[in-house]
């Protein structure tokens, strides 16, 4: 067991602690068993047991979190080797890639595969270089002249170029920095939408505004702009306001709330969390350090090897 001050033992057992940027927390022991994950049976494998979280951790209705990281994030403090990693080490699962697409009723996930049937359209998949498979960090393109980030017809340039992908991201997450000046545009050229500008602006964390559902559709597809973002080597991903806002339903009211935010502890990257992963599946290629990126098939398949 590590030493450090959130290691040490409980009786035979090591000590974890997890820490998010967002005050997120939960600490336990490891422990090791048996794991069948989809057709990849019998791994070996050692695991955080939580004893304790913070109340923005999970869900209640959720058992606990599977992450998918490079080894070199597996230390806890204590060293443990992740479930994907044993999972190949043991030769349960053939390749080290796997894909991701997320939709709106849930979504799969392809071990040892790139799975190209829950693309849109397998001939516009794009491959990205990753420039730490670990963080499966990639980069904004910064060789092509003007801004990397499009509101309507604004460009916006960034100095922070570098992007995490994260499935355990629920936003869209930007620098402040670029977060003040996409809210710049908004205030300077759509306050005639309701709620935006004033003292409550949906730019304000936590606030959310009510729409009937007609308004709602207006709003949607007529009033607010696209919001792109040019990745290295050209690839644009483009949310519509579809996309970026988030609709949901409480009593007898309607709400919409802006997909998209800063966290302090993140101000020199991006992370690519599910506003974007709602649309666009991912092949994380760890063989080759890539990224294969396309807007996804209409609905995700079931769990695959």
């Amino acid at each position: 067991c590590s030493s450090s001050r959130y290691g040490g033992c409980t009786g035979n057992l090591c000590k974890f602690n997890l820490a998010y940027a967002d005050s997120a927390y939960a600490n336990g022991v490891l422990m090791c068993d048996t794991v069948d994950w989809g057709q990849a049976k019998g791994i070996d494998a050692c695991f955080g047991a939580i004893t304790k979280e913070s109340a923005n951790f999970e869900r209640e209705e959720v058992d606990g979190i599977l992450g998918l990281a490079g080894e070199s994030l597996s230390c806890n403090p204590s060293c443990i080797t992740p479930l994907f990693d044993a999972a190949l080490e043991q030769k349960k699962i053939s390749k080290s890639i796997f894909t991701v697409c997320m939709d709106e009723h849930g979504g799969s996930l392809s071990l040892g595969a790139a799975d190209e049937s829950v693309f849109e359209d397998k001939d516009k998949i794009s491959y990205i270089p990753m420039e730490d498979s670990s963080f499966y960090e990639i980069k904004l393109d910064s060789e092509k002249k003007g801004g990397q980030i499009k509101v309507g017809d604004v460009e916006i340039s960034s100095t922070v170029h570098k992007v995490v992908v994260d499935t355990g991201t629920t936003l869209l997450s930007v620098p402040k920095s670029i977060f003040d000046k996409m809210k710049a545009v908004f205030l300077q050229k759509y306050c005639s939408v309701k709620g935006l500008c004033g003292d409550d602006s949906w730019f304000d964390s936590g606030l959310c505004e009510t729409f009937d559902p007609a308004e709602e559709d207006d709003i949607l597809d007529n009033k607010l702009p696209v919001i792109t973002l040019r990745l290295k080597g050209g690839y644009i991903i483009e949310l519509t306001p579809r996309d970026y806002l988030l609709s949901y339903e409480f009593g007898n009211e309607h709400y919409m709330c802006l997909g998209i935010m800063y966290m302090a502890g993140t101000s020199n990257e991006f992370l690519f969390g599910n506003t974007i992963n709602l649309k666009y599946s991912m092949i994380y290629d760890r063989q080759k350090h890539q990224l294969g990126i396309g807007k996804r098939a209409a609905s995700c398949a079931d769990v695959k090897e």
